[in-house]
């Protein structure tokens, strides 16, 4: 459900500086998370055992006392999240709390209020899961602390890219936008995508390291999805990556260097070493078990939590008898999910809802979304 207005906007507010890379961006992200949770007692921060949020505790522990932050971590146990996130955690000395994911409560009405609200506050479209899980991680942060988010992290520095020729050409900017999120879906808005481009080719004069697929990923993907997703359940949200002397950083680089995600890597292990320094031989075993056991219940299992099973297939069981004519059947993804609760099936099975709490969301709004189909067809 593309917003073309919104994602103009987004691109807009980022970009409205001057290009203006740093010597060392751990320096800038201290500096950065210093300015913005300037005043707070304490800080949250949602850890994983990825590079973007461990990246915001190295540099918190030059701005706070360890005991002054709390890192929040969901998933279950084994996985490659958990595993990461505690050995970061135990090394610098801050408290963490494990949320798994069967404990959680799936409430399709609620959800659906939820979504209304989104809709009505031009939030954008999170995923079903996402917008639970990172509801239930907000009821566990204390009224009034700021919480760090590591959103827009990876797409600062360029992991979309990797592996794509970015010939400047619409039509790979389009393919390769396509394949990482929407799936092979038979209907596309090529027209509007293009217009897009071509309305946008100006900031990309003034930012080298700003592709056509960066206008893309950053307006629809990221602002539209992701942020709506990751952020979009706190109170007080500190979205670091977002900072435009942290996009001036990246932005302002050759695309090749921005891409150099080893560099940004080296950096970071010799600025935080108690986040970043090689692991001691337990912990390294254990994240390599983590990674290889994947991420396969990484939303919950829905055999062992009856209420996701139930909202899951109840919102199948609706979205099939509206008769949109996906050419798939939610039923039958819900099926194999509970015989085989692997990723992939997970998220076919989260975009049929997802798309029918929007269906829900909007009739209560008495406004029309026509795209629906294409929200469930996201992931087949």
């Amino acid at each position: 459900m593309p917003d073309a207005a919104l994602a103009s906007r987004y691109l807009h507010d980022l970009f409205d500086t001057s290009p203006a890379p740093q010597a060392n961006p751990a320096s800038l992200l201290i500096e950065i998370v210093a300015d913005l949770a300037k005043g707070a007692g304490e800080i949250v921060i949602p850890l994983s055992g990825g590079r973007d949020s461990r990246a915001l505790l190295g540099a918190a522990l030059h701005c706070f006392p360890a005991k002054r932050i709390h890192c929040l971590t969901f998933g279950p146990d084994g996985s490659d999240d958990v595993e990461g996130a505690r050995v970061a955690c135990r090394s610098a000395g801050v408290s963490h709390e494990v949320i798994h994911p069967n404990d959680f409560e799936w409430d399709l009405e609620a959800l659906t209020a939820e979504m209304k609200y989104r809709l009505e506050s031009g939030m954008g479209i999170p995923p079903i899961d996402g917008m639970l899980v990172f509801g239930k991680l907000a009821e566990r942060v204390p009224e009034g602390l700021p919480v760090l988010s590591g959103y827009l992290g990876d797409a600062t520095i360029g992991r979309h890219l990797e592996g794509e020729t970015l010939d400047e050409e619409d039509s790979s900017a389009l393919r390769s936008f396509y394949s990482q999120h929407r799936g092979p879906l038979e209907v596309r808005p090529d027209a509007m995508f293009r217009e897009f481009l071509k309305s946008h080719e100006p900031l990309r004069a003034s930012w080298p390291g700003l592709s056509k697929l960066d206008l893309l990923d950053l307006g629809f993907a990221q602002r539209l999805r992701f942020r709506s997703s990751v952020t979009g359940s706190f109170q007080k949200p500190v979205r670091v990556y977002e900072d435009r002397r942290w996009v001036a950083h990246w932005f302002a680089q050759p695309l090749a260097k921005r891409m150099s995600q080893a560099h940004y890597d080296e950096i970071l292990a010799a600025s935080f070493p108690w986040v970043f320094g090689r692991l001691p031989l337990p912990a390294r075993v254990s994240r390599w078990r983590a990674r290889r056991r994947g991420r396969r219940t990484y939303r919950g299992d829905p055999r062992q939590n009856p209420s996701m099973a139930a909202a899951l297939e109840e919102a199948c069981r609706s979205f099939d008898s509206r008769g949109l004519a996906t050419g798939h059947s939610a039923m039958a993804a819900f099926r194999k999910l509970i015989r085989d609760p692997s990723l992939p099936r997970f998220r076919t099975v989260r975009w049929f809802a997802t798309a029918e709490i929007v269906v829900r969301a909007s009739k209560e709004m008495q406004v029309s979304y026509s795209p629906i189909g294409a929200i469930a067809s996201a992931a087949l």
